[in-house]
């Protein structure tokens, strides 16, 4: 009986090293979504950042082209030309820009709902272990008791003797 005991007992024992295994995991996963967020959110201050300063660039060259036209029509032209070529190169350049913000916002839509899915998952997991917590613990009362128990018979058989 008691052998049967201590195997329950390292049974239970084995069950509960193995949950915390699980919740090590599914925390390290969720800590490591998380830090993607992170980056991600910090790519797109930084692209932000680039967008803006590039924008204000080409803001600044096309005033300053403007500003050095002179009157003569074949110079103008040819600058007229220019422009419209830088400008198909910028907005090429804005319609670049913008494609990678989608696609970042999307990525981090993906994130989130990763994390919302991890963020579940580990609760649905943590509750099953304190379940399984509790089912332990209360097998372990009852084995306890049943313990108890026998032992109380096995003094009155050997007070009856």
């Amino acid at each position: 009986y008691q052998r049967r005991v201590h195997g329950v007992n390292q049974t239970i024992e084995n069950e509960k090293h193995e949950d915390l295994k699980k919740y090590t995991i599914l925390k390290e996963s969720v800590g490591s979504s998380e830090k993607k967020v992170e980056e991600i959110n910090k790519s797109i201050i930084e692209l932000t950042k680039t967008y803006k300063t590039e924008l204000e660039s080409l803001q600044n060259d096309l005033s300053e082209l403007s500003q050095k036209q002179t009157t003569d029509h074949h110079d103008n032209y040819q600058k007229i030309l220019e422009t419209q070529s830088e400008n198909k190169r910028n907005k090429q350049n804005l319609s670049d820009i913008n494609s990678q913000i989608k696609t970042m916002e999307a990525t981090i839509q993906q994130i989130s709902s990763n994390l919302e899915e991890n963020s579940a998952l580990f609760n649905r997991k943590l509750y099953e272990q304190h379940q399984l917590l509790t089912e332990q613990q209360n097998l372990v009362k009852r084995i306890n008791s049943s313990q108890s128990e026998l032992e109380k018979k096995k003094k009155k058989k050997k007070k009856k003797k």
